[in-house]
């Protein structure tokens, strides 16, 4: 069953610090920023420090953010892994430079939780 979306940043990433100033077409990174991810249930939960950031200069301004955690204390992992995406959870993902359906995340029967999450200018 799809979810309906009350906000769209209801998956959005939440990038703490994050510079939108390049220099000379370079790449900015950024580590330790925090995420919030899928749970096994389709919930949200914020996961402090999990996250990496790669926000670029070029002319199309991509940007990719990745982020690895643990499901919270308390929550029994899935028997088989879960994927979830745009798709089956009707939910965007933010990068910091912008709000996007592209994005997969997966939670693993060992209680393993990944994001990533790709943003291209239209």
């Amino acid at each position: 069953m799809k979810k309906t979306t009350v906000l769209v940043t209801l998956l959005a990433v939440l990038v703490l610090g994050v510079s939108m100033t390049f220099a000379n077409n370079s790449a900015e990174v950024n580590k330790d920023v925090g995420c919030n991810l899928v749970d096994a249930e389709g919930n949200l939960f914020f996961a402090p420090e999990s996250g990496h950031q790669v926000l670029t200069n070029s002319a199309k301004d991509n940007s990719k953010i990745t982020c690895h955690a643990q499901l919270p204390e308390g929550q029994v992992p899935p028997e088989k892994a879960i994927h979830w995406n745009f798709d089956n959870t009707d939910m965007l993902c933010s990068t910091g430079a912008g709000l996007t359906d592209d994005w997969k995340g997966v939670v693993t029967p060992s209680g393993k939780v990944m994001l990533s999450c790709h943003y291209k200018t239209p």
